[in-house]
């Protein structure tokens, strides 16, 4: 077990922003984005507030959902459940019919899984990209993976992701219970490497970015430059 503080030592402390910084951020750049999240397990919007869920992804329930003139809208698609293409399909569903309910309205996608890494990936960020592609012409660059759940032990420190607690300490992810998943499951704690094993090489280590702690909480500017290198992935 490796301690919080052992994990952090060296690293510039944690640059706090609330809520309503964000959302005053937003207003000021005038962004009008509809964030549609497809989440992938039932229990995944119980830190949500003030935002629809929808349970069903007609484009009559996102037509809905949109005119709450909220920035996001949940979609429990409970795909983490389902064989592969199952998955596939109702992502496809699910993008398909935002986008014609949208009618026009800059709307992007969010594909929230898993904080210990077991899901289809990247089987449903893919399928979104490819039919948010097909769908408007625009293709995606890249795809930002975030895994995170601070309050549950669940952080990721030079692109290697861990689980654990204050007061217990941390391992690599890739040696805890939550590797050894009877069908998700994995070896590898290095976010880079865990993409080419899940992606079964398709996804290569030495093709992923990392955005370290350090770069993100103090160099703004190349944090946002690192993100925009991403071409054509």
């Amino acid at each position: 077990m490796t301690s919080l503080s052992e994990l952090l030592e060296g690293r510039p402390e944690l640059v706090r922003v609330s809520a309503d910084e964000v959302l005053e951020a937003r207003e000021r750049a005038d962004d009008e984005t509809v964030y549609v999240v497809l989440d992938d397990d039932p229990t995944g919007t119980q830190s949500v507030a003030d935002l629809p869920v929808l349970t069903a992804w007609e484009v009559d329930d996102f037509r809905w959902a949109f005119a709450t003139g909220k920035p996001a809208v949940y979609v429990m698609t409970n795909s983490r459940s389902l064989a592969p293409d199952d998955a596939a399909r109702v992502n496809r569903e699910v993008v398909a019919a935002a986008l014609a309910a949208a009618d026009g309205a800059r709307v992007a996608f969010i594909s929230r899984s898993d904080s210990t890494l077991r899901g289809h990936f990247p089987l449903e960020p893919l399928t979104i990209a490819e039919e948010f592609r097909q769908s408007t012409g625009v293709g995606v660059d890249g795809i930002v993976v975030v895994p995170a759940f601070g309050d549950a032990g669940r952080i990721t420190v030079g692109g290697v992701h861990y689980a654990g607690s204050k007061a217990e300490g941390f391992v690599p992810v890739g040696e805890s219970e939550f590797a050894r998943d009877a069908t998700f499951g994995y070896t590898s704690s290095s976010l880079p490497d865990w993409a080419e094993e899940k992606s079964g090489g398709a996804i290569q280590a030495d093709d992923v970015l990392v955005l370290d702690l350090t770069t993100l909480r103090t160099d703004r500017p190349a944090s946002v430059e690192l993100l925009r290198s991403a071409k054509d992935a």
